[in-house]
């Protein structure tokens, strides 16, 4: 690593925790871990369209699209077309399926809980999530542009 500070150990963690998380849960699940991290956006923002998952996976739209198909082949999600002009597909987890994500966002909190930090993480993260967003901001420049503008929506619905 190459600084030391506490934002970017933080920021390295999470980037190596991710990627640790997506492989395992794609182990467990047998899918992808492109498809591992799209379940877990999934089932963070139930009701994002597929456009915005790729706005906020990344990698390429083939990728993305696979993904969601494999989700949808495997029972993990529901993908249904809107019918309007726009014929945006809208993907839902399927909450029977979700009992392994729910478990563990369960441990998460104990663990939390035991630890003594999620009252002060409750405090925190709104505070952190600002600044973040503004950082984010300062980065994509192009306030117009449909794929900032897709994240901005994800990303609200956290803070």
């Amino acid at each position: 690593m190459t600084t030391n500070d506490p934002l970017s150990r933080f920021h390295a963690f999470i980037t190596a925790y991710e990627g640790c998380r997506a492989s395992a849960l794609a182990s467990a699940l047998q899918v992808t871990p492109m498809a591992a991290r799209a379940l877990g956006l999934i089932n963070a923002f139930p009701g994002m369209t597929l456009h915005e998952l790729s706005c906020v996976l990344g990698g390429s739209q083939g990728q993305v699209i696979g993904a969601a198909f494999d989700l949808k082949h495997f029972g993990y999600i529901d993908i249904t077309e809107e019918q309007n002009d726009n014929r945006r597909c809208v993907l839902r987890p399927i909450r029977d399926r979700m009992f392994g994500f729910d478990g563990y966002q369960r441990l998460v909190n104990n663990l939390a809980s035991d630890a003594g930090i999620a009252e002060r993480l409750e405090v925190l993260l709104p505070l952190y999530q600002d600044v973040l967003m503004k950082a984010l901001e300062e980065l994509q420049g192009d306030a117009q542009s449909v794929q900032y503008q897709a994240q901005r929506r994800i990303l609200a619905r956290v803070a």
